[in-house]
């Protein structure tokens, strides 16, 4: 009898620890059961309680810190809410999702190439100013002014950041200038004929599709009087005699008819400095006096270099995916991981 129960002890031992080998395991009754632990590459599964929205922290964006100066002091975030509120900041969440995907590569390659540019900001990495480094604002902030469709553009911007992660645009395997504006003139502008310093990858690039854009056309008049004046405050050298329309001289043009050069009142001066001292959206304009009223009709928005935002957008509503965008307005360059 003893042998017996030795025997049905052990068969029963061997049956409660035969699951437990196996990997396999049982549910026990009013004992809740265990839930595996996530893998690295799998998702969690949602959680029914409340919490706060906030960019997602997986993958090499989640885990690389950067610190940003802002108005109020230097922020410290992950790569990932910081391209989250620049992506939101700079591109329209109305956009298709392969234009905002290479939005989030060409500002995450921006902000690498920065801060591997060397100590611009003292104790900062990049900071928030757009004509410094890149706009920068939390995307819960951004997403207050979407409405009822905020639900949506803050999943599609998270999504084009998480789903690039850690890419980034490279030329000879370093990260490039990778700049960008709003609309160009069907045509992007030379680094060279902008600021003077030639890049293989930011060459001029047809960019069909701008003229879909509010933007695309704009003007600017102002009173000869105001003309003036605004030339005056800038080159207080210049000598505006006779017809307003001679005081600019002397124009030469970039392949895409942006004003390269040009003389204002007989000072030589560059596209984008009277840009700048008119308050146009571009150096491709052109000027007209009639009467008291001097008129600048300008083409695009912005300094043209680069990806086009709007070219991007037009290209992902014809079939392209973003590494055909990014190819088209940096050539000669590689997707890489940063």
């Amino acid at each position: 009898m003893k042998q017996i129960l030795m025997v049905c002890g052990a068969l029963l031992l061997v049956a409660l620890l035969l699951p437990l080998l196996s990997g396999k395991s049982r549910a026990v009754p009013g004992i809740p059961e265990l839930q595996p632990r996530v893998q690295v590459g799998q998702a969690p599964q949602a959680s029914t309680a409340p919490e706060e929205k906030e960019a997602p922290v997986s993958g090499s964006d989640g885990l690389t810190m950067i610190r940003v100066q802002t108005a109020g002091g230097v922020v410290t975030l992950r790569l990932s809410e910081l391209l989250a509120g620049v992506v939101a900041g700079e591109m329209p969440a109305a956009f298709p999702p392969e234009a905002l995907k290479a939005q989030a590569v060409a500002a995450r390659t921006y902000i690498l190439h920065e801060m591997s540019a060397g100590e611009k900001h003292p104790g900062a990495d990049v900071c928030d100013d757009p004509a410094c480094c890149a706009i920068y604002r939390p995307l819960s902030q951004t997403a207050e002014g979407w409405g009822e469709r905020a639900d949506e553009y803050v999943q599609k911007v998270e999504s084009a950041v998480l789903e690039t992660d850690g890419q980034i645009v490279v030329y000879d395997g370093e990260p490039i200038l990778a700049v960008f504006h709003a609309v160009s003139s069907g045509k992007t502008e030379r680094s060279a004929d902008v600021w003077g310093t030639d890049l293989p990858y930011l060459q001029s690039v047809e960019s069909p599709g701008e003229e879909r854009s509010a933007n695309f056309r704009s003007s600017v008049t102002m009173t000869v009087a105001e003309c003036r004046a605004a030339i005056l405050s800038v080159w207080p050298d210049a000598v505006l005699e006779g017809a307003p329309a001679k005081w600019f001289a002397e124009i030469v043009r970039t392949r895409s008819g942006a004003i390269k050069t040009l003389s204002v009142g007989g000072v030589p001066v560059t596209g984008g400095q009277a840009r700048a001292a008119f308050g146009l959206r571009s150096a491709h304009f052109d000027v007209s006096a009639d009467g008291d009223a001097v008129t600048f009709d300008v083409i695009g928005y912005g300094h043209g270099v680069g990806m086009s935002q709007t070219g991007a957008a037009a290209m992902a509503e014809g079939g392209a995916d973003y590494k055909q965008i990014l190819a088209r307005y940096y050539p000669g360059t590689e997707i890489a991981h940063g």
